[in-house]
């Protein structure tokens, strides 16, 4: 399963669209030719978040999806995910409410399946930092969670699109909630 989207204002949250992932494997299990034990599930940018949501480990049985997930995907790639979200048992503390900098890390993304991410260095929209954080502290945890930061990276780094940087870009890592960097 794939998933991909830029973040925007107007977006649905990547936990919502989590729903649209688990409806996806549910129709791929039906077809023959497909071993729905070994289905794994991709997603760049507001997909590379909707990977993460859906694959963290619920915090509570009464989650809607809580059955799906357990018996979910086998694999998951987030390419430059927001990681500074709230998923499962983990969450951030940004210096002032919902933008700026990260003042902390709170619990540990617990994933249900093994996880991979790919992250640009300079990604000033998906900044690296919370998802080596992430990765970090699952690890430390347990967890089959792996990292590979692309030096020199900005978001998007695997598309043909020349760098470029869009100052009205709605950005909630910017001091301003501004602007964003992205281009291969």
């Amino acid at each position: 399963v794939c998933t991909d989207s830029s973040p925007s204002r107007n977006a649905v949250a990547p936990a919502r669209r989590a729903y649209d992932a688990y409806a996806a494997l549910a129709y791929l299990r039906t077809l023959s030719y497909v071993d729905g034990s070994r289905v794994g599930i991709m997603g760049g940018s507001h997909g590379g978040s909707t990977t993460l949501s859906s694959v963290v480990t619920p915090e509570r049985e009464t989650d809607r999806l809580f059955q799906l997930r357990v018996n979910g995907f086998n694999a998951a790639v987030a390419l430059y995910p927001g990681c500074a979200a709230r998923m499962g048992g983990w969450s951030t503390l940004r210096e002032t409410g919902e933008r700026g900098p990260i003042t902390s890390y709170i619990g540990v993304y617990q994933p249900l399946a093994p996880l991979m991410i790919l992250i640009g260095e300079i990604d000033d929209w998906s900044p690296a930092e919370p998802c080596r954080k992430l990765v970090e502290i699952a690890r430390e945890a347990g967890f089959l969670v792996s990292i590979k930061v692309y030096p020199g990276a900005h978001h998007s780094f695997d598309s043909n699109f020349p760098v470029r940087y869009d100052p009205a870009r709605v950005n909630g890592n910017s001091p301003t909630g501004r602007g964003a960097t992205t281009g291969g």
